[in-house]
């Protein structure tokens, strides 16, 4: 079984099966970063499969990688990475973490966390494309957040949290990116930095870096396209 606990909050779930259910052995809760789950309601029990997981998922090492092998989450560093040939990109903590190098793609990001997704747009290859968008998020509060840490209890175990004490108001406070791209794709050498409706608005200057493009991601700024 894959299942959740009575209080519906996987945050708070033990890892342990319901009471007074009748299955014995529950399936690894990672499972579903593995690949896709499928129920079919009032089906047949003895039906049920589970693909061999413990080639997918490490303990030890606490990384899961997908079945197509192309996205990783590393529950120890707080990555999710996505390294596929059209897109390519990672979350979670990067200024901890260090330089992160993908396929096609190297992100150097110093912001305590960020999302950072470099995509092609014409349905080519990374490496090969002519019009690639590169994304970033960081984290954005209302004016005068306002919150403290503090320990939650999690199962037997307690962890490290946040209270918040005020949500604040408009207008949203966004942190500046810090962060250099490099793509590896020699056909590129312009970069257009857009606004937040897509509309360009400058250009970011781009350096030449080993077979492609490198450059410092506009501070103030969340899509660049280069071509």
């Amino acid at each position: 079984m894959i299942v959740e606990e009575g209080a519906w909050d996987p945050n708070r779930d033990t890892g342990s099966l319901p009471a007074r259910t009748p299955y014995k052995a529950a399936v690894d809760p990672l499972a579903f970063l593995v690949g896709r789950a499928e129920v079919k309601y009032d089906g047949d029990p003895a039906k049920s499969r589970v693909l061999p997981l413990d080639k997918y998922i490490d303990h030890a090492t606490e990384r899961v990688k997908s079945v197509t092998g192309q996205i990783t989450t590393d529950l120890k560093k707080g990555l999710y990475e996505v390294d596929a040939p059209r897109l390519q990109g990672v979350a979670g903590f990067l200024g901890q973490a260090g330089k992160q190098t993908l396929t096609d793609v190297d992100l150097d990001c110093h912001n305590a966390y960020a999302s950072v997704v470099v995509a092609s747009l014409d349905g080519a290859p990374i490496g090969r494309s002519h019009k690639v968008l590169v994304q970033v998020g960081t984290e954005s509060r209302p004016t005068g957040w306002k919150e403290r840490s503090l320990m939650i209890p999690v199962g037997k175990e307690k962890v490290e949290g946040r209270r918040i004490l005020d949500t604040g108001h408009g207008p949203w406070r966004i942190l500046k990116a810090d962060l250099t791209v490099t793509i590896r794709n020699p056909s590129l050498h312009v970069a257009h930095v857009l606004d937040a409706n897509g509309n360009s608005v400058g250009a970011a200057e781009l350096q030449k870096a080993a077979r492609g493009v490198a450059f410092r991601f506009p501070a103030s700024a969340l899509y660049v396209v280069l071509e």
